[in-house]
């Protein structure tokens, strides 16, 4: 995708979200443009917060070893749920998932995993 000028000419416009999946494989394809295309999302989302536009990237990778050098001199990190490995990894026999009551002390909350 390209994108050439700005995307949002008004103060109360709603901005951009950029998604980005499988970058797991484009990594593995392409590590250095990987991470490049990092430090160039970073540096636009920074422009954005100056010009008061909001700017929000998401990306998706399948792979729960993936690590990237920092990007725009600050480290990647992985989100609450997913900061442990155990957390990236699929349940085995050994780390069966708990009930949802079990592990919300009651209150119903649900953990996804997969």
């Amino acid at each position: 995708m390209a994108c050439y000028g700005p995307y949002d000419d008004s103060p109360e416009g709603t901005g951009l979200v950029l998604s980005i999946t499988d970058y797991d494989g484009f990594t593995t394809a392409c590590p250095r443009a990987a991470q490049i295309v990092l430090d160039i999302v970073a540096d636009q989302a920074r422009h954005a917060g100056v010009l008061q536009r909001r700017f929000f990237c998401l990306i998706l990778s399948n792979d729960p070893d993936i690590q990237f050098e920092p990007v725009g001199a600050m480290p990647v990190l992985w989100n609450d749920d997913e900061w442990f490995d155990a957390d990236r990894r699929p349940p085995t026999a050994d780390r069966r998932p708990p009930t949802a009551d079990a592990e919300a002390g009651g209150r119903g909350h649900v953990r996804a995993y997969g």
